[in-house]
C-alpha cells in the first residue's frame, strides 16, 4: 500500500507536489475504509481525484504509474532516452524529482529518484526490515560513458559477486531494482528480486497492465470456480440479467475480397492466415434471464456498459483476493452512478489490504457515507503558472455537518470549470 508520494516537473505538475494515503482520523467503524500497516499507522484504501477538464488529476495517476514502472522496467538499450521523462512544458531540461513511501506487507520502503531524459541522476531505496530504516541501495550518475557509482545497505547480505552483477548491469537509463528482470541473481538478492516481482504482480498501470479481450477475461472466469462464482454474482446483483457465460463457436464470416487480401498478403505468415481463416471462431455469449425464459446474446450485442463492467470487475476481482494496487482513470465512464457506488462500495467491504486509486467526474459518491474526506483530492491549474496543483478535502476546514457533496457542487472546493455564458458572439 502507498503511504506517500510527491512529484516535481511532470506533465502538467510543475511545483513539487505531495500527496498521502495516511488516513487523518481512525475509528473503530472505518476498518472497512482503512488498513492499519503497522502499530497506529492507518492507511485509506481509497482516493478519488476531483477536478475540471485538462485540471492534472489524470497526470498524478501518470506520475504514480510511473515511479513504479521505472522500479521494474528496465531499458532495452544503454543509449535510449528514458521514455519517463515527460517535463512540464516550461521546464524542459530541468530533472524530474519523485518520491514515494509504501508498504510490501508489513515491511516499509521509501524511494527517491531524480533524472532526466538521458539518464538517473540520483536514486535512493531504503526500507525497514525490523522497524529501523536501513539502507537498501544508493546511486549516484557519474558520467555518460561510465558506471553508476552504487552503495548497497549492508542488512541486504549481499554477497560482492551479485553486487558486481548488480552495478554492471544497471545502465545510466535504467534503476538499479529494474536490473533484477534482465539478469539472474543467487540466493543472497533475494530481497531485490522479492521486492521487483512486488511490484510487478501488485502494483498495476493505468487501466491494468496489458488490455485484455472480453474473450480473455471469460476464459479466465470459466477456468477458476471462486472467480466465476464472484462473476456471475457482481452481473446480477448489478441487474444485468446475465446469469451465466461461456465461449461457443460460431461461422468465421469473411467477405470475399478480404478473404483474397489476406491470402495475397506475403507479410502475413502462413499460421497467422489461417488462423485469421479459420471456418469458425471462439466468441463469447451471456446466458440473459427473463420470466419467459433464458436466452443466450453474443458480445457483439452487448452494450458498450456490460462490457466495460465486466472488465472493472476483472481488476476487482485482483482488489478483493490479494494487496493490489489500481490506478483507474474515469472510473465512471459508461456506470450509473448507483453502480459506481456499488463497485467501490464492493470494493471497501470485501478487500482486505489493496488500494483503489481513481479519477472520475461523478461527484454522486460524495454524497456515500463511506467516501470520508481525507480520501478526496481536489486538482486545479493555478492561473500564474498554468501547473497542477492537488488539495486534499479534509483540508479545506468544512464543518463536520456540512455535506462534501453540496461543498464540491457549489464550488467552496474548487474543483470545477469556471463557464461563462451559453450565448456567444460570432460577429467581428
Amino acid at each position: 500500500m502507498i503511504k506517500d508520494f510527491s512529484v516535481e516537473n511532470f506533465l502538467s505538475i510543475r511545483e513539487k507536489q505531495s500527496i498521502t494515503f495516511e488516513s487523518v482520523s481512525k475509528s473503530d467503524a472505518d476498518d472497512m475504509l482503512t488498513v492499519e500497516v503497522k502499530p497506529n499507522l492507518h492507511l485509506n484504501k481509497l482516493a478519488v481525484f476531483y477536478g475540471a477538464n485538462a485540471s492534472g488529476k489524470s497526470n498524478m495517476l501518470w506520475a504514480l504509474e510511473t515511479i513504479f514502472m521505472m522500479l521494474f522496467r528496465s531499458s532495452r538499450t544503454k543509449e535510449e532516452s528514458l521514455s519517463t521523462y515527460r517535463p512540464f512544458a516550461l521546464w524542459e531540461g530541468k530533472p524530474t524529482k519523485m518520491s514515494v513511501s509504501f508498504f510490501k506487507k508489513n515491511i516499509q520502503y521509501n524511494y527517491q529518484v531524480e533524472y532526466c531524459r538521458s539518464h538517473i541522476i540520483y536514486e535512493k531505496l531504503e526500507f525497514y526490515p525490523s522497524g529501523v530504516k536501513s539502507l537498501f541501495y544508493e546511486r549516484k550518475f557519474v558520467d555518460k560513458d561510465l558506471q553508476a557509482d552504487i552503495q548497497f545497505g549492508n542488512n541486504l547480505g549481499l554477497h560482492l559477486d551479485s553486487k558486481k552483477a548488480l552495478a554492471e548491469n544497471t545502465w545510466n537509463n535504467n534503476t538499479v531494482l529494474s536490473t533484477c528482470g534482465k539478469i539472474s541473481l543467487k540466493e543472497d538478492a533475494r530481497d531485490l528480486s522479492d521486492l521487483h516481482t512486488w511490484i510487478k504482480q501488485y502494483v498495476h498501470d493505468i487501466n491494468g497492465d496489458e488490455k485484455k479481450s472480453i474473450k480473455e477475461i471469460v476464459e479466465g472466469a470459466n477456468k477458476d470456480p471462486r472467480m466465476k462464482k464472484f462473476f456471475i454474482q457482481m452481473l446480477c446483483k448489478a441487474d444485468f440479467n446475465i446469469t451465466d457465460f461461456s465461449i461457443i463457436e460460431v461461422p468465421n464470416v469473411i467477405p470475399a475480397e478480404v478473404r483474397a487480401v489476406i491470402e495475397d498478403n506475403s507479410s502475413i505468415s502462413d499460421s497467422m492466415k489461417k488462423e485469421l481463416l479459420k471456418p469458425v471462431k471462439e466468441t463469447p455469449t451471456f446466458v440473459n434471464h427473463s420470466d419467459d425464459g433464458d436466452f443466450s446474446i453474443p458480445q457483439s450485442l452487448q452494450s458498450a456498459g456490460t462490457l466495460h463492467y465486466l472488465e472493472l470487475l476483472d481488476f476487482l476481482y485482483d482488489l478483493i483476493s490479494g494487496g493490489h494496487i489500481y490506478f483507474l482513470d474515469e472510473l465512471s465512464e459508461f456506470l450509473h452512478e448507483d453502480l459506481l457506488s456499488y463497485y467501490i462500495s464492493t470494493f471497501l467491504f470485501n478487500s482486505k489490504s489493496s488500494q483503489l486509486i481513481f479519477t472520475t467526474q461523478d461527484s454522486s459518491i460524495l454524497d456515500e457515507d463511506f467516501i470520508a474526506r481525507d480520501m478526496v483530492w481536489i486538482s486545479e491549474k493555478s492561473k500564474t503558472t498554468a501547473s497542477s496543483e492537488y488539495q486534499r478535502a479534509s483540508s479545506f476546514g468544512l464543518h463536520k455537518n456540512l455535506s462534501l457533496y453540496k461543498s464540491y457542487r457549489i464550488g467552496r472546493l474548487g474543483g470545477k470549470p469556471e463557464l461563462g455564458s451559453p450565448y456567444l458572439n460570432l460577429e467581428d
